[in-house]
């Protein structure tokens, strides 16, 4: 792995931990369970220590692997990214149409 990957990598657990904390706010605030480590990789069916790895940076995971832990955070990925295309498509469809 390049410094640049491991980089992106850390960020990435980063995210995703920060991802975790967010959905335990929200939790708290409705008086449900919170999501630990250890009952979140249980949920997704991988061990503790493998999600502590991948919060702290140290596991270089799959976009489908990505998607899948922030979707059962509660982050909906492909709809963010959906979303900022459709922004940017209303963009360039009202510089075309300026400049025309």
């Amino acid at each position: 792995m390049t410094d640049a990957e491991g980089r992106r990598t850390a960020e990435l657990g980063r995210l995703l931990k920060g991802a975790r904390e967010k959905a335990n706010r929200e939790r708290r605030r409705s008086r449900q369970p919170l999501l630990t480590q250890a009952t979140a990789s249980k949920h997704l069916g991988f061990d503790q220590s493998h999600l502590s790895r991948i919060e702290a940076g140290k596991v270089d995971l799959s976009f489908l692997e990505v998607e899948r832990l922030a979707n059962f955070y509660g982050v909906r990925f492909l709809d963010e990214l959906r979303t900022i295309d459709s922004e940017e498509r209303r963009e360039q469809h009202h510089k075309n149409f300026l400049c025309k």
